[in-house]
């Protein structure tokens, strides 16, 4: 009933042409619809089963019993998880293309036509389908069925004609387009109001009879095949995990000493050395790490990078560890301008650096993270200097 009711909502109140009565064969209209309409209702049919078993083949790779050493990390985030999850989906499209090769979908047509039989609302359906606006009418179609099969799997969805239920037309509209309307070409429009002539009357009453038995067949082969894969390929889908767990992520070469030293949670107050105290197991992890990344200038006050170094891609040219004149805290010259820096600093922290200033031949930037955690940028306000100083400032001494 929801779907009747939902049909009737989106179909155009207008009359239909009247039908010539020629009474085509059902087993060539058949070929007709076959023609103009099967690829159209697969591509719906298919939306329709992925929206069903993407989460279903996600918790299948989640739950393997080939990833249940790797704990928490065993999640879609890790390369692991996403190979082994490819390997599943490649399957389901292995289905999906050997179902469209197959006669089945044609098989389904023939059958609904022939039940319907020939006369004058069939030859007015093979008009409308092979007419000028055949294809923009297989793609209302398509379209249609789409909105209302997926609203038909929310019985808890908007009501009908509320605010609500509108924008949900909508967005399915946008969805639609998205995902399955790339695939049937391109609609200018030319025929808009000849489709909607034809969207009602016998020939769209018809029309709508053959694309939902049509499209609801194909589902159901679709999900019961991907069932059948499922439940017959346990251990080839294991064995699929087991062969991603065996290719764990590659890393860049590091130690314990290096990876203990973070410079860009350093520059943005997520780390700060005030808080170590004298945990010296702490303070000399990071200054090992610190060290092996980086070197004291000739002329003191200041380390630069012993191979190079990037902090949120911009260059880096000098670090201040732990003071640059009368402030405290830790500090990164890269080489990069005021605003690329300020863009790039805000992105990391995912807030919008507040007290703005240019005065004194100096453009600064500054937002309190917490008590003594400030995060700052310097620049010169001429751009005669081209570095920009990005950190964490703890205090100022007196």
């Amino acid at each position: 009933m929801r779907h009747f009711l939902l049909l009737v909502c989106l179909a155009v109140m207008l009359p239909a042409a009247p039908a010539r009565a020629q009474k085509t064969a059902p087993t060539a209209a058949a070929t007709v619809m076959t023609k103009t309409c099967a690829a159209a209702m697969l591509a719906v049919a298919q939306a329709m089963v992925e929206d069903t078993w993407t989460p279903l083949l996600d918790n299948r790779i989640q739950a393997s019993p080939a990833a249940a050493a790797l704990g928490a990390d065993w999640k879609p985030s890790d390369p692991r998880w996403r190979k082994a999850r490819e390997a599943l989906g490649g399957r389901m499209a292995l289905i999906f293309d050997r179902y469209a090769r197959s006669n089945e979908l044609a098989g389904h047509i023939a059958t609904e036509i022939g039940r319907i039989g020939a006369g004058p609302d069939l030859d007015a359906a093979i008009a409308a389908v092979t007419g000028a606006a055949g294809p923009a009418l297989v793609r209302h179609f398509a379209k249609r069925e789409f909105i209302v099969l997926s609203m038909s799997d929310r019985p808890d969805g908007p009501k009908v004609g509320t605010p609500e239920w509108n924008t949900r037309l909508g967005d399915l509209g946008r969805r639609f387009d998205a995902r399955v309307g790339a695939g049937l070409g391109t609609d200018d429009g030319s025929h808009a109001a000849e489709v909607e002539k034809l969207a009602t009357g016998p020939a769209a009453a018809l029309l709508s009879r053959l694309w939902m038995f049509g499209i609801s067949n194909a589902q159901r082969q679709l999900n019961t095949a991907l069932n059948l894969m499922v439940f017959d390929d346990q251990a080839a889908i294991d064995k699929a995990v087991a062969a991603a767990v065996g290719a764990p992520p590659k890393r860049p070469a590091a130690t314990a000493a290096t990876d203990a030293f973070s410079l860009e949670k350093m520059a943005v107050c997520q780390d700060s050395w005030l808080d170590w105290g004298a945990d010296e197991a702490r303070v000399g992890a990071f200054r090992d790490s610190f060290r092996a990344r980086y070197k004291e200038s000739p002329d003191g006050g200041y380390f630069v990078p012993i191979s190079g170094a990037t902090l949120m891609g911009m260059k880096v040219a000098r670090v201040y560890s732990s003071s640059i004149g009368m402030a405290r805290g830790f500090s990164v010259a890269v080489e990069a301008p005021f605003d690329v820096a300020r863009k790039n600093v805000e992105k990391t922290l995912g807030k919008t650096l507040q007290q703005c200033e240019t005065g004194d031949g100096m453009r600064t930037c500054a937002l309190e993270i917490a008590e003594k955690r400030t995060v700052m940028l310097m620049a010169d306000a001429t751009g005669r200097e081209k570095t920009t100083l990005v950190g964490c400032f703890y205090f100022y001494e007196k």
